[in-house]
């Protein structure tokens, strides 16, 4: 397990699925610092106000004001943001929206019907992903 927290960013408007995540880390016992937003432009408006980015982006794609994949172009766009790990939690299974993730350079694609043990599978995956693969030096982003 990784000796600092996992910073998540949860892009989310259904607040029993912020509130699974959140308690899917406090069984597992996962150190993180989860934050919320309720669609992509307050995900944005977060994001450029943190001097410091998340280790992780997890999306919907079905979202009020602006949803996932305008965020993601959004996101892509921004050169201080483009390279942030998203991942995308989805209902969605069509074709259509995991091909045009991918095209948006998402980490996975995770449809949130097939999760067996629902959320607690995102954050164990999250856990052995965090604990084995190397990340950028994570100082401040001077702007």
């Amino acid at each position: 397990m990784p000796n600092k927290k996992i910073s998540i960013l949860q892009i989310e408007d259904d607040l029993i699925d912020t509130m699974e995540m959140d308690r899917a880390a406090e069984k597992i016992q996962v150190p993180c610092e989860i934050y919320h937003a309720k669609n992509g432009a307050e995900a944005l408006t977060m994001l450029r106000s943190q001097i410091t980015p998340p280790h992780f982006i997890f999306l919907d794609i079905n979202l009020p004001q602006m949803n996932g994949f305008e965020f993601l172009q959004a996101l892509r766009a921004d050169e201080r943001l483009s390279k942030a790990v998203v991942f995308i939690l989805s209902t969605s299974s069509r074709e259509q929206d995991i091909v045009l993730a991918y095209q948006h350079h998402v980490a996975g694609y995770i449809n949130k019907d097939q999760l067996e043990n629902g959320f607690a599978d995102v954050i164990t995956m999250l856990n052995a992903y965090f604990s084995v693969v190397s990340f950028p030096n994570q100082e401040p982003i001077s702007c």
